[in-house]
């Protein structure tokens, strides 16, 4: 079980992270290509300002914060700027969306979704906070309710090759291989019309074949990110907390039960012993997938591992199981081995014992420099290796080992298989998470 230490309200260091993830720099790329610079962002009156109050309370461990000039007027400042910058309307249906850059077509990201509602919640943006929830609803998988990873920016939901979902093998057109190259992208436009990226019963496809390569293996559908999933429900959580507002107790407890029931090995798949783990075959019960559709201990994401948000999952679920709406939510499961909220209080302790081995694992072969790749293998629990689970095909390479020139592969029938073993973009934020879990639990 997990020691059960007093917890603070959401303070200073994990809302510091995020701004930290979102607000990259004081300027923002603009459709051209050029920047944007912070003077010409339209700040505005973000709910009275003046009315917000950023009380500072330590943690019981670690630091007191990230930076030593963290007052108010600075973190509402930028919190104004974040929103003018990234928080819209256009295309949200009627709700708000965290958009990203011209670099992304001005998309939506479930990541992006949940960091924003983390930070509506600390700055008591109840208003915000409602409307990206809503927002997020709109584009739950139909059957598991969690958010669909990836959203055009008029919401349709989309794959990663920019088709609306659900779609055959997605093909590239040979002529396109080289768009994403240079200094900007391909228009977003072109990117949708199809004349990048189109699947297999397409009469782009049909009519001429011989142009297209093939851009994965398998069709894609509703997918959730397991990321994005556990920040969305611990910002639930919160919201209860904050606000008192039934309706967050309730989605709180759905959404982490979708979690527990989709995101994690185990109960959809039988009720196996924890220490038979990688045994004939199988997975590692309690793991952490990279959604609700795929992912395995073959392929995974540590920085998706989120220690801090199962033990909140855990003692919320403790708290208020004997709350009627809380234990109906979670009594009414149909899987095996779950048959009440105590299974999936428990399961919690299974996941984090789980996944403590695996992170460990990759500190000790890393010399425990603390540095995560970003993708990584850890199927038996004795080695680390590059991830193997990918189905997409890449056909172009950069020269010099990263820093040339991108070239298109001459053996179009061996495509590369990428992700990243690197310690980098995605990898960049296991620091965070596990500094979450030291902050409040020691």
């Amino acid at each position: 079980m997990f020691k059960n230490k007093k917890q603070n309200n959401f303070l200073m260091k994990i809302m510091m992270f995020i701004l930290a993830l979102l607000i990259a720099s004081c300027t923002l790329p603009s459709a051209d290509g050029s920047s944007v610079k912070d003077e010409n962002i339209d700040i505005g009156d973000v709910n009275k300002a003046s009315s917000f109050s950023l009380k500072s309370s330590p943690y019981l461990y670690g630091l007191k914060s990230a930076i030593s000039y963290n007052d108010d007027e600075f973190l509402i400042y930028q919190y104004r700027y974040w929103k003018a910058a990234y928080v819209t309307s256009d295309g949200a249906g009627g709700y708000l969306r965290v958009r990203r850059d011209y670099m992304g077509y001005y998309d939506t990201v479930s990541e992006g979704q949940a960091y924003g509602m983390l930070l509506a919640l600390y700055f008591g943006d109840q208003a915000t906070f409602d409307k990206l929830y809503y927002y997020a609803k709109l584009h739950f998988h139909p059957e598991k309710g969690l958010m669909h990873w990836k959203v055009r920016r008029d919401g349709v939901n989309i794959s990663e090759f920019y088709l609306p979902i659900p779609h055959e093998k997605p093909y590239i057109a040979i002529d396109k291989l080289l768009s994403f190259s240079g200094s900007v992208w391909t228009p977003w436009e072109e990117a949708t019309r199809g004349d990048i990226y189109t699947s297999y019963n397409s009469s782009a496809y049909k009519s001429n074949p011989g142009n297209y390569l093939k851009a994965a293996d398998n069709e894609r559908g509703y997918s959730s990110a397991t990321d994005a999933d556990l920040d969305m429900a611990g910002a639930l959580v919160f919201a209860w907390y904050r606000w008192k507002k039934s309706y967050y107790l309730s989605e709180a407890s759905k959404m982490i039960k979708n979690i527990l029931d989709y995101d994690v090995i185990g109960s959809q798949l039988g009720d196996w012993d924890l220490n038979t783990a990688n045994t004939n075959g199988t997975q590692p019960w309690g793991f952490l997938l990279n959604g609700c559709e795929w992912g395995s201990a073959m392929g995974w994401n540590p920085s998706y591992y989120a220690p801090g948000w199962i033990k909140v999952f855990y003692y919320f679920m403790c708290k208020n199981k004997t709350n009627s709406t809380v234990k109906g939510i979670f009594d009414a499961t149909d899987f095996v081995g779950f048959s009440s909220i105590d299974d999936y209080i428990s399961f919690c302790c299974d996941i984090y014992g789980v996944m403590y081995k695996h992170m460990q694992l990759i500190n000790s072969k890393n010399g425990s420099t603390g540095f995560f790749p970003d993708w990584c293998n850890t199927y038996d629990l004795t080695n680390v290796k590059k991830a193997d689970t990918s189905d997409r095909k890449y056909y172009v390479d950069v020269s010099n080992n990263g820093e040339g020139s991108a070239y298109i592969i001459s053996n179009k029938n061996s495509p590369i298989h990428k992700m990243s073993f690197n310690s980098a973009y995605d990898a960049v934020r296991v620091p965070w998470r596990m500094a979450m879990d030291y902050n409040w639990y020691n």
